[in-house]
């Protein structure tokens, strides 16, 4: 009986801690997107860009399809939104974080510009 609670309890305790961990992801996360949204009303595209892996294999999916490369996506915003008033107000809103394994992360959420 005693080792049984004991598993139980080490069970319990393995899983905590996987939340936590994944709590602290997650926060992260939201961390990073608030600080871009930050970055994007104030204007700041080279900011905003932080939040993005700055590799030549990210990939960007834009409504004029698929853009590769940290760069490219920093040209893109700047071509699209050239001054401030061009980029409006951007409000997002998170709909939902998935881990992935231990390191990835699929995040989901919907964004405006006003």
């Amino acid at each position: 009986m005693k080792l049984v609670i004991l598993l139980i309890a080490g069970l319990q305790a393995y899983t905590l801690a996987g939340q936590t961990a994944r709590s602290a992801d997650e926060e992260e996360i939201r961390k990073i997107m608030r600080e871009q949204v930050e970055c994007w009303n104030k204007g700041d595209i080279p900011c905003f860009m932080n939040g993005y892996w700055a590799s030549d294999s990210l990939r960007f999916i834009g409504k004029n399809g698929m853009t590769y490369g940290w760069q490219q996506t920093l040209e893109g915003y700047r071509k699209r939104y050239p001054d401030r008033e061009a980029m409006g107000t951007l409000v997002f809103k998170l709909l939902w974080i998935k881990s992935l394994g231990e390191e990835n992360m699929l995040v989901s959420g919907t964004w405006h510009l006003s």
